[in-house]
């Protein structure tokens, strides 16, 4: 499968001002992990400046619930694609203290791309169910990174009692997590305060406006006792840009 060049550039949004604060629910005896958020209406809240993106959270001594719902097609790509990414800082702030990326996807091809971007004429179908085959393939796995530590992809029976499900169906795609909130050596290295730092994030994918070429009385003309300039030619130019946002809010 041929790769199209990316550009890669992060943008931390949210930072202007204090993130919002949530109010974790106490957990349901009935609350299960398994991406159907059946149980969740009622805790269901916006993520911050997101349209059409959902979060809900519960809390007990030990852990923190989150699911998030992708409740439209364009929210549904962009976590197809990339994963969602749960930042958690337990002090409450905006450090990324641990990272949880789940779905945890290879990196993607050309026609994955084009699906990300909404398609393209003459076979954005089979874009489209190539995107939902390697998201159905990336459900094992969640991709950790602690601190400043390169991220780490393992299985989701060896992470220290998180579990993680996701399904993409009729109401958009859902994402579940439980993160235990003790320490322990795959998770948190400190356990979680009162106040959680919990950082969502998602990519978006961007086409690069083209150039425009000079037209032929705007290229300059070598003197008549020079040769062409024969320098090298301009770095190619992405064929997308991959933008990473993070939505950052407090959970108490």
């Amino acid at each position: 499968m041929r790769l199209l060049p990316v550009l890669l550039f992060v943008l931390a949004a949210g930072c202007s001002g204090p993130a919002p604060l949530y109010t974790a629910q106490s957990p349901p005896p009935a609350t299960a992990v398994d991406g159907q958020a059946d149980e969740w209406p009622q805790a269901l809240r916006p993520v911050p400046r997101e349209a059409a993106l959902s979060i809900g959270l519960r809390r007990d001594a030990d852990a923190l619930a989150v699911v998030v719902i992708a409740g439209d097609e364009r929210q549904a790509r962009r976590v197809a694609l990339g994963g969602l990414r749960l930042w958690i800082d337990p002090e409450g702030g905006r450090e990324r203290v641990l990272g949880l990326q789940f779905p945890a996807p290879e990196p993607f091809g050309d026609r994955l791309l084009r699906a990300g971007m909404g398609g393209s004429r003459g076979g954005s179908s089979s874009a489209m169910d190539a995107l939902r085959r390697r998201f159905q393939s990336s459900l094992g796995a969640v991709e950790i990174t602690q601190g400043e530590t390169p991220p780490r992809r393992l299985a989701l029976d060896q992470t220290d009692g998180l579990e993680a499900a996701a399904a993409w169906g009729a109401r958009g795609l859902v994402v579940e997590m439980r993160v235990p909130l003790t320490s322990s050596s795959t998770l948190l290295p400190t356990p979680a305060g009162d106040v959680i730092g919990l950082g969502v994030e998602v990519i978006d994918l961007q086409q690069p406006p083209r150039r425009r070429l000079p037209a032929a009385d705007e290229r300059p003309r070598a003197d008549r006792d020079e040769s062409p300039d024969t320098g090298d030619q301009p770095e190619a130019r992405p064929a997308f840009e991959v933008e990473t946002v993070t939505r950052w809010l407090r959970v108490e």
